[in-house]
């Protein structure tokens, strides 16, 4: 019977990328910081909690308020941690989340 040889997998370089601030970019000496602005209609907002579950930065979270309908509604916690990627409005059963982009003027 031949011998079996156990050799260790060659080890791989590990690539780490340079961490980038997607909120921040510089350009011709001027830096302009990106947010997003979410505006949730409350008294639409059924309090399915889609987007909360959906938010990859999970800057949303339910109110203690209630809505006219009765129920939690969905607001925002920070609005410096949303990148932009609009699950939150694709995910909504009742349309009441809408996503805008808007540019802040920094430091000139």
């Amino acid at each position: 019977m031949p011998e079996i040889i156990l050799r260790k997998p060659p080890v791989m370089a590990q690539y780490k990328p340079k961490k980038k601030n997607v909120f921040t970019s510089n350009s011709h000496s001027t830096s302009h910081s990106l947010l997003y602005m979410v505006k949730i209609k409350k008294n639409k907002c059924k309090g399915c909690q889609f987007c909360i579950f959906y938010c990859p930065t999970k800057h949303l979270e339910l109110s203690k308020d209630l809505n006219r309908r009765g129920v939690m509604y969905a607001e925002v916690k920070k609005y410096s941690r949303c990148v932009g990627c609009g699950f939150c409005f694709t995910v909504c059963p009742e349309s009441c989340i809408e996503v805008y982009g808007a540019k802040n003027k920094g430091k000139k």
